[in-house]
């Protein structure tokens, strides 16, 4: 369930573009606040579509060693080295779960 906010959440058509990272609410935000992926896909358009208002998402991953558990590997994660997790697949996600839209940093191991 995620936290009641006050605001609606609206991410037009034309902030996702093909390669750019996104924020995603994941299912449980007390473990995760949010997800980060990579847009694989445009924004589906067409009404009749069954992935209408939906992107393809390639999830991924922090890299940091010693990290013994998730409030470590999380700590100052912006800082910290991230690359494409390929064991999860990509998966299909309604736009309106995703929190923001950016393009690759330097730390973003393409």
């Amino acid at each position: 369930m995620r936290p009641s906010l006050n605001i609606v959440a609206y991410t037009p058509f034309h902030d996702l573009l093909v390669s750019n990272c996104v924020l995603v609410w994941p299912t449980d935000p007390i473990i995760y606040l949010v997800w980060m992926g990579m847009v694989e896909s445009y924004v589906v358009r067409d009404q009749n579509n069954e992935n209408y208002k939906k992107v393809y998402v390639q999830w991924w991953v922090l890299m940091r060693m010693g990290a013994n558990n998730d409030e470590e590997l999380y700590h100052n994660c912006w800082l910290s080295k991230w690359k494409c997790n390929h064991a999860d697949p990509k998966q299909s996600v309604k736009i309106s779960y995703v929190v923001f839209s950016f393009l690759t940093r330097s730390n973003i191991i393409v």
